[in-house]
This record gives C-alpha cells, sequence and structure tokens, in this order.
C-alpha cells in the first residue's frame, strides 16, 4: 500500500454523499487506498451479430421487449463484462466482521462505484470504436434490467469466464459481487442518430 492515501475523485465524494469535514469523511482516503489495493480490474468484450446474439441469448433476449426495442435497427451487438474480483468485497466483509459497520459500508459503496467506472470505460471505448466504423453505438442493458431475465447471465458466464474471473451463484448472479454485464447495440448511422 502507498504511504500517502490517493485522492477520492470529486464523483466518488458525491457518489458516497460525503463532505470534508464530515467524521465519515475523514476514513474515507485510506479506505480507498485499501479498495484500489484490493481491486484487480478486468474487461472482456466481444461482438455478435444481431442474429446470432439472438441464438445465443435464447430465449430471453426476444423475451425483453425494452432489450428488443433499444436493439431496433442494430446489426451488431457487443457483449461487455467488468469485475474488480473479490478483494473489495472480502475487505467490506472484513470491517463488517469486526464491527467497524461505517468502514464496511464506505468500502462496499466504493467497490460498487469502481466496478461502474471499469464497466462505463469498458463501454465507452467499445462506443468509440463503433463510432469510428460508422455506426452509432446504443446504449447498454444488464441482465436484470425490466424484463430482461437475469438467466441470460449463464450465458455470460460461459462466454466471458474463460476470459476473466467471474463465474455465477445458483441464482444467476455473479461472483465476485463486483462484476457486471451488459449488452451494447450497435446500428447505422441514419436520421435521428449520432
Amino acid at each position: 500500500m502507498s504511504s500517502q492515501a490517493p485522492d477520492l475523485p470529486a464523483r466518488l465524494w458525491a457518489y458516497l454523499r460525503l463532505k470534508p469535514g464530515q467524521p465519515a469523511a475523514g476514513q474515507a482516503p485510506a479506505l480507498w487506498s485499501l479498495v484500489l489495493d484490493a481491486a484487480k480490474p478486468a474487461t472482456w468484450s466481444q461482438p455478435l451479430g444481431l442474429a446470432e446474439f439472438l441464438d445465443r441469448f435464447a430465449p430471453h433476449a426476444r423475451a425483453s421487449s425494452h432489450l428488443m426495442a433499444r436493439l431496433q435497427g442494430c446489426a451488431e451487438v457487443w457483449l461487455l463484462a467488468a469485475t474488480i474480483g473479490p478483494g473489495p468485497e472480502c475487505l467490506a466483509a472484513w470491517h463488517f466482521h469486526k464491527r467497524q459497520f461505517l468502514a464496511g459500508y464506505l468500502v462496499d459503496r466504493m467497490a460498487s462505484w469502481l466496478v461502474e467506472q471499469t464497466m462505463r470505460g469498458l463501454a465507452e471505448d467499445t462506443a468509440k470504436i463503433r463510432r469510428q466504423a460508422g455506426l452509432s453505438p446504443v446504449a447498454r442493458y444488464s441482465p436484470g434490467y425490466h424484463d430482461f431475465s437475469l438467466e441470460a447471465q449463464r450465458t455470460f458466464a460461459a462466454l466471458a469466464g474463460p476470459h476473466i474471473p467471474i463465474t455465477l451463484t445458483r441464482s444467476c448472479m455473479l461472483d465476485p459481487q463486483k462484476s457486471i454485464t451488459a449488452v451494447m447495440g450497435a446500428a447505422a448511422r441514419g436520421p435521428g442518430r449520432p
């Protein structure tokens, strides 16, 4: 661990709803340093043609009216997965076990923010590449949103699991918990598409 705790990003302060001077804010930089040391970020992405995506994710993709509406006009679908590994959740569990509830809560929230930033970076990089190819990316969409079944995680785990360390629980939740999967379509540019 570094001798000096890193500064928290401004967006993380806002996410935690902390302000300098609050008692909890004093712990935040040291805890953030621990989270960064414990995290092992990993990402994976793979493009599929729309027909192959619908086939691999059958019946869950077609059963989701929200997802199908989002993918309307898309010729390809990118599969995205990101994790920061089990370290941060183990760190949070250790603090809770020691009855350091505030520290455990802050570590858990910091880890959630960090995995979201990891996924956001992957999605932004993918979107940039698709724009350079003349396509218009649509916002990412994850299993568990609205009517896109969590069962779709099984396909994600089968495809991404050999490349990054994610597995599934019996209830189709990702393990490590601080992991995210998503699909992101890309359509040909036309009227109304940037």
